[in-house]
């Protein structure tokens, strides 16, 4: 149930008489990532409200964040989720290519600097993750097995913590829903939950879901703030 495509989604739909409230963490991997870093420059976005992907555009392109159109914002969010975890050169130069935005290895490299030099915490942080004899989680796992300069040490860290967040989420709605046994908890997709309620309960759903999802992601990220995206639908298609 984990890699289903929104032309078959829209084909999963509730029981008459119900909906589903569908709930997903907003870019929670770099919120994590700032949280772990300490890096203020994403952190004080964050904080704002504002669009990292602007924000990281306008860094590396050294332009007015007011000034950037589609495209631009489209290259920053290229560069935000492949250098989350340490993407090389070439494997930027690929990224972007792919994606119809034309950069040589020169140009990948210069992108990678710019970004490093915009975020400085991450710089450290990915040195740090990469040479340190054990790598922890917020919640405190740790890994001691990985060989040093493994990329998976990047991954790592950011992934687990934004489990342990996502399952606390879980326990509080699990207990929630003891009130509500008409509810159903659907599906668990990655950083989003799906619930089936019924119509006249869609709202109270809503809020309960909301709520849990957010206070559980807290437990794990104390300064950069927890958004999700929330709906109420007929299908599961987004």
């Amino acid at each position: 149930m984990q890699g289903f495509p929104n032309g078959i989604k829209e084909f999963f739909i509730p029981e008459e008489g119900n909906v589903f409230v569908i709930c997903d963490y907003n870019q929670i991997e770099l919120r994590v990532l700032a949280e772990l870093a300490g890096e203020k420059n994403m952190i004080k976005a964050f904080e704002e409200g504002k669009d990292i992907h602007c924000e990281t555009a306008a860094l590396i392109l050294q332009k007015n964040k007011n000034l950037i159109d589609n495209a631009e914002r489209k290259l920053g969010k290229k560069v935000n989720f492949s250098m989350i975890y340490g993407v090389s050169t070439y494997g930027l130069t690929k990224i972007l290519n792919k994606e119809g935005i034309s950069v040589t290895q020169s140009q990948a490299d210069y992108i990678r600097t710019l970004f490093y030099r915009s975020y400085p915490n991450i710089f450290k942080l990915h040195n740090i993750l990469l040479t340190a004899d054990v790598i922890k989680s917020i919640g405190g796992r740790c890994w001691d097995y990985i060989p040093k300069g493994d990329v998976k040490r990047l991954n790592l860290p950011i992934q687990a913590s934004a489990a342990e967040g996502f399952k606390e989420a879980l326990a509080l709605l699990v207990e929630s829903l003891t009130e509500y046994p008409e509810w159903s908890l659907v599906n668990v997709i990655h950083d989003e939950i799906l619930l089936e309620v019924p119509i006249d309960e869609a709202e109270k759903a809503k809020e309960i879901l909301q709520k849990s999802m957010i206070q559980g992601m807290k437990t794990i990220l104390k300064i950069v703030p927890v958004i999700v995206d929330i709906k109420i639908q007929d299908n599961w298609k987004k």
